[in-house]
């Protein structure tokens, strides 16, 4: 980002200055944590239901707010996440979570297990640990999402938590 451009961000750091030489006053702010482009969702999707090709989605992940809650007791074990891609249309995208699993998906819609193409969505309850996770999805505009994969597009990351019925666990997201 252009450190001179005048956004919100950039300016958030700025003093408004006093007038009395000097210029502009430098004031500390905390970072703004950067999920990478806005214009990226996830959606929480239920893997049992195989007729519905983009996934039937769990009633108040979609899309899933950062720093969710995912009690599983409440979504149940049969899930995925999709990407929602602006474009809706990529080439490939690469999922990545917790720097552990990663998966490319190379057609629409972008499952983090991957998918058939006609509904069936492939169950990722093994990923869904209970604990703090980071999913990060990077889109490319080619196929198999990797360094010869054309253009890389702006990533995104969601961060979010599971649990499975423990008690005083927050109540975030729709459960």
């Amino acid at each position: 980002m252009n450190e001179d451009a005048s956004t919100p961000a950039a300016d958030a750091g700025r003093g408004s200055g006093d007038g009395g030489g000097g210029g502009d006053a430098v004031v500390d702010a905390a970072p703004v944590e950067d999920t990478g482009s806005p214009a990226n969702t996830f959606s929480l999707v239920n893997t049992n239901v195989n007729t519905i090709v983009y996934g039937e989605t769990i009633y108040g992940y979609d899309p899933i707010p950062n720093d969710s809650v995912l009690d599983l007791s409440k979504v149940g074990l049969a899930l995925s996440i999709r990407a929602n891609t602006t474009p809706l249309i990529v080439g490939s995208v690469v999922f990545s979570l917790d720097g552990t699993y990663t998966h490319t998906e190379n057609a629409a819609p972008y499952f983090m297990c991957s998918d058939n193409g006609n509904g069936t969505i492939t169950n990722c309850g093994q990923y869904f640990t209970n604990g703090k996770h980071m999913l990060t999805i990077t889109p490319y505009s080619e196929g198999d999402g990797g360094p010869d994969s054309g253009a890389m597009m702006p990533s995104s990351t969601l961060y979010f938590s599971v649990t499975n019925g423990e008690a005083g666990a927050p109540d975030a997201g729709g459960g």
